[in-house]
């Protein structure tokens, strides 16, 4: 999935390190790309591909931005019962970081 990011939408910090093409592991990377317009926008690749082991830490480090004291629930990324996808739960947890952000 290739999102373009608005102005005021960023990754939480220490998500992907500074510098690092693929960010921890191989689950996600942010790159400069343009708009439509021709605007600077951050574009962020969630690989389809990417490996549990890979998914875990990035997920663990966008859970310990939310200053949750507990691992993030089993449910992330669940399609249905016994399948999950890596990709979707650091989708959702992207979406519950910004959505609890906002109402602070």
């Amino acid at each position: 999935m290739l999102f373009g990011a608005p102005d005021n939408l960023v990754m939480p910090s220490g998500v992907v390190p500074e510098g690092t093409a693929g960010g921890p592991g191989t689950a996600i990377h942010l790159r400069l790309a343009r708009d439509a317009d021709g605007r600077p926008v951050d574009a962020l690749h969630v690989h389809g591909d990417a490996a549990r082991e890979d998914s875990e830490v990035v997920e663990k480090a966008i859970w310990s931005r939310l200053g949750a004291d507990y691992e993030p629930p089993a449910c992330l990324g669940r399609t249905r019962e016994g399948q999950r996808t890596e990709p979707l739960a650091i989708t959702q947890l992207l979406l519950v970081y910004h959505l609890l952000d906002a109402a602070r």
